[in-house]
């Protein structure tokens, strides 16, 4: 059997581009400062980037009829402008998981995600049907540390322009790694 179009774990996001990852970067720093003795596994300064869709397992020629569509219908304005907010805790507060950036929701970041959920389900591709949320991940959080406490730092806005659409392969290995698979300049 090929491997040529076997599955691979993926999703679409906006990475940010380099000056934006060191401006995370010296956002987790800060944090770090102001919490000391957490379990947070930090993610990699070069895995920075906004999830747009969680795709799950899908064939290669799934990915690139999806990416084709997608830039058919992609009608974005010159440059993607977004903003971050706050910290938050995924799935929810009550069992964190994830710390996130949240992102201001702004209406062409909101009108891609439903485009790509609205391809990707036309493709017969499985997706989860919660709503879209914007964020960053910062960490995963492990143990059970009291982690609410991390919600209430304050942190300074980060702007940001990314400059692709990029369908991801995240590999299932201890440390996830994200390949690139095709990309779209926006």
């Amino acid at each position: 059997m090929s491997t040529l179009n076997a599955p691979f774990r993926a999703f679409i996001a906006l990475p940010l581009i380099s000056k934006e990852k060191s401006n995370i970067q010296r956002l987790i720093k800060k944090i770090q400062r102001d919490t000391i003795n957490k379990s947070i596994q930090w993610t990699f300064k070069k895995n920075f980037h906004i999830t747009i869709q969680f795709l799950g397992n899908i064939t290669p020629s799934k990915g690139q009829v999806l990416i084709k569509k997608i830039k058919e219908y992609v009608v974005l304005e010159k440059s993607l402008t977004l903003e971050t907010k706050k910290l938050i805790l995924l799935p929810s507060k009550n069992n964190p998981k994830v710390l996130a950036l949240a992102i201001k929701k702004i209406k062409p970041l909101m009108e891609l995600a439903a485009l790509i959920y609205r391809l990707g389900t036309g493709l017969n591709i499985k997706l989860s049907s919660r709503a879209y949320l914007p964020h960053l991940t910062l960490g995963y959080l492990e143990g059970n540390d009291n982690f609410l406490n991390l919600i209430e730092l304050i942190v300074e806005p980060v702007t940001l322009h990314p400059k692709k659409i990029v369908l991801f392969e995240s590999t299932a290995e201890t440390i996830s790694k994200y390949i690139p698979r095709q990309s779209i300049i926006l």
